[in-house]
């Protein structure tokens, strides 16, 4: 592994990144605008868990293939188009993905193009001193043949969502052989077509051997049931049968009956006085995000992308994305999304370990709202559980705080109304309690911003340090779905870069 970048210390990367200008993104939001700019920044080597490859595309691609392609746009240059594309204040969850709109028709059927942002955005990721890497994308739409519908309002072409894959896989490929940088990717079901998601785990099953690690239900929480439809539960099962490692985005909006719904996808530990409905096995590894919430699993463990981020668990603790879990074989993992009001307690059950607990509060809109989970409790092996509160109500999460890492995302958290200015984040109690979790950007096309984005706005007002940031960056290392020759290998570039003792084969805990 390497990093292109000429001069810079071993230890350190000096990276270009663009994004907008935001001196201080926490106490003075209103102070972010449009435009591109260049920047310099010195950083710890780092790794990012929970980002879109749609939502990470260079605005000058979008353009140029824009004109090549016959495919009108709103803006004539970069700048422009950054503007338009992206945020400056907090929007609704449909409003956010509403973004695509605009861009998505220039990209998606085109084989060049695809391959391009691919390329592009390990280039990116190597700027912004990133060595490991997890992009996550929608193999449908990106297509333009055999897939119904068309997205995008696309005429009928020849790109497969099966070649799509391939061709994301030999663009980051290309990128990690030119610019060091670690990437794997994970395949996405769309939740408003079902009927997309058996293909979305056959796709995750051929290519597992070309960068893609497991498989993720996103898109549009609003949409009722959403995470039952069949053909997702169908994907699911699949998915657990064949060993394919699993994501969730679940709690961005709305109450916490997205979460619950997602339990009958295969990933939890049913632990309640009845039988798991049908397509409930009684055990599947899982991983979990938090903030724009996804649960993922693996034999690495679990993980929350969206943590303290939106969502129905926005009073839990973290930003925007995830949590993964380390702890070997069995261990949860998952992401789920949204800042968590969390606390830590000793529990006698967990032999003095300490253990987390949130309490899923009020939905997106702080409408007085309630979850109500209900029904028999669900808990995993390793530490975590999902049960009723007495009397209905909030539902209530345990989880051990050395098996699972949140995906924390705080600028994207703020974008999409999870976190509320003048409150305090979540990933404070995470950093203040030592929690397991990491800093991600999301969608950072759409949020005008970098990773160094959200290291800045901990680093300014959240009192963050360096030995923070190499804390934390090596958690969400052990939480990689990377095999363990490899994670090993991960863990001793970053032990080496930050002057810490080399880790052992055998350690794999955070």
């Amino acid at each position: 592994m390497r990093i292109k970048q000429d001069g810079a210390p071993k230890e350190l990367v000096e990276y270009v990144s663009w994004g907008p200008v935001n001196t201080n993104p926490l106490k003075d939001p209103s102070s972010i605008h449009g435009g591109l700019f260049f920047s310099f920044s010195s950083a710890p080597l780092q790794v990012e868990l929970h980002v879109h490859l749609d939502g990470a595309i260079k605005p000058e691609t979008i353009l140029y293939y824009g004109r090549k392609r016959g495919i009108a746009l709103p803006a004539n240059t970069p700048e422009e188009l950054q503007d338009i594309i992206g945020m400056d204040k907090p929007l609704s969850l449909p409003a956010f993905l509403a973004k695509f709109d605009y861009y998505m028709p220039a990209i998606a059927g085109s084989r060049e193009a695809v391959k391009r942002i691919a390329y592009e955005f390990v280039e990116m990721k190597a700027k912004e001193g990133v060595v490991y890497v997890e992009v996550r994308y929608s193999p449908h739409l990106l297509a333009n043949s055999k897939v119904e519908p068309i997205p995008w309002n696309q005429a009928e072409g020849d790109l497969t969502p099966d070649e799509v894959v391939d061709l994301v896989g030999q663009g980051l490929q290309e990128g990690e052989r030119d610019f060091g940088v670690k990437v794997r990717s994970i395949l996405c079901c769309m939740r408003h077509q079902p009927t997309w998601s058996p293909e979305v785990v056959e796709l995750c099953k051929k290519y597992r051997q070309q960068t893609v690690v497991a498989i993720d239900l996103a898109g549009d929480e609003t949409i009722e049931g959403s995470s039952l439809f069949p053909g997702h539960v169908q994907a699911y099962e699949e998915a657990v049968k064949s060993g394919v490692h699993r994501t969730v985005h679940a709690g961005e909006v709305g109450s916490a009956e997205v979460v619950k719904e997602v339990s009958g996808l295969g990933w939890w530990w049913w632990a309640g006085p009845h039988s798991p409905p049908p397509h409930c096995p009684r055990w599947a590894p899982l991983r979990w995000s938090a903030g724009r919430g996804h649960s993922q699993d693996g034999e690495a463990g679990a993980r929350l992308p969206h943590a303290g981020g939106r969502g129905p668990l926005h009073q839990a603790a973290a930003s925007e994305h995830a949590l993964r879990g380390e702890g070997g074989r069995g261990a949860p993992g998952g992401r789920t999304g949204r800042p968590w009001e969390a606390r830590r307690v000793q529990e006698a059950e967990a032999q003095g370990q300490p253990w987390w607990e949130w309490a899923a509060g009020l939905g997106a809109a702080g409408a007085g709202r309630k979850p109500g989970l209900t029904g028999p409790g669900i808990q995993r092996p390793g530490g975590w559980r999902l049960q009723p509160r007495p009397g209905g109500g909030v539902g209530r999460v345990r989880v051990a705080a050395t098996r699972l890492l949140f995906q924390v995302c705080p600028w994207s958290s703020y974008l999409t109304g999870a976190w509320k200015p003048g409150t305090e984040h979540a990933v404070i109690r995470f950093k203040n309690d030592q929690a397991n979790y990491s800093l991600n950007t999301d969608d950072p096309l759409i949020f005008k911003s970098t990773l160094d984005t959200d290291y800045q706005m901990t680093k300014r007002d959240m009192g963050f340090t360096e030995e923070e940031f190499k804390r934390l960056n090596i958690n969400a290392a052990k939480s990689s779905f990377l095999p363990d020759d490899e994670k090993t290998e991960l863990l001793d570039l970053l032990y080496k870069a930050y002057g810490m003792p080399p880790t052992s084969s055998a350690e794999h805990r955070p």
